[in-house]
């Protein structure tokens, strides 16, 4: 007891400490990323993947960063599966109303889970000069997941909203946490909730 009583106060000052070298890591980051050119991906929000959770709270997140990025300039680019179990013209197809795309945001079908197999997104990202991709929408270890790592193999800056992807497992909250954490300490790699993600002017 007496050991536990000695040790405590120093266990909580370092994970004070580790806390704000992790803050200060993100925006370290975050500085390198504002000289760059950025995209707003949104991907799979459609009506086939609902309810998930906290999915009030992502939605509005979303609808949030997109108003945003309009204001600065940033393309909102839609990313929309396609294929044998969510397809065109099918129940579940369209994404949540909400959500649905405005005439100057751009749609890309995809047939696998990564937005960049077999699609036109890089050839519209490099149309735009795009270096750094700000990722939003389901499923954290699927869809989401699978375009953050070809996004990073292709070279690109990924900024994770940690409370803008989602997915609709039992244990959710536990994927999304360690999904967020294990994000924090990779290159190029930011993870902010979305109240902290302020869009560069690119007009």
């Amino acid at each position: 007891m007496r050991f536990l009583k000695r040790i405590l106060p120093a266990l909580f000052i370092f994970l004070l400490a580790a806390g704000s070298m992790e803050t200060d890591l993100q925006k370290l980051k975050m500085k390198d990323f504002r000289k760059t050119s950025w995209a707003l991906l949104i991907i799979d929000l459609q009506k086939a993947y609902m309810p998930f959770y906290l999915q009030g709270h992502v939605i509005g997140a979303v609808l949030s960063l997109r108003e945003a990025a309009d204001e600065a300039g940033v393309p909102v680019i839609y990313i929309r599966d396609n294929n044998e179990t969510v397809k065109e013209g099918r129940p579940g197809w369209d994404f949540y109303q909400a959500l649905a795309p405005r005439d100057n945001e751009i749609v890309i079908d995809k047939h696998t889970s990564s937005g960049f197999i077999d699609t036109d997104l890089e050839d519209i990202l490099s149309g735009f000069s795009v270096e750094t991709l700000v990722l939003t929408g389901i499923s954290t270890t699927h869809c989401y997941a699978a375009t953050l790592y070809d996004g990073l193999s292709r070279g690109y800056n990924i900024i994770v909203v940690a409370d803008g992807h989602s997915n609709h497992y039992p244990n959710a909250p536990v994927l999304i946490n360690s999904f967020n954490e294990r994000l924090t300490v990779m290159d190029k790699v930011a993870v902010l909730d979305s109240e902290e993600i302020i869009f560069p002017r690119q007009r």
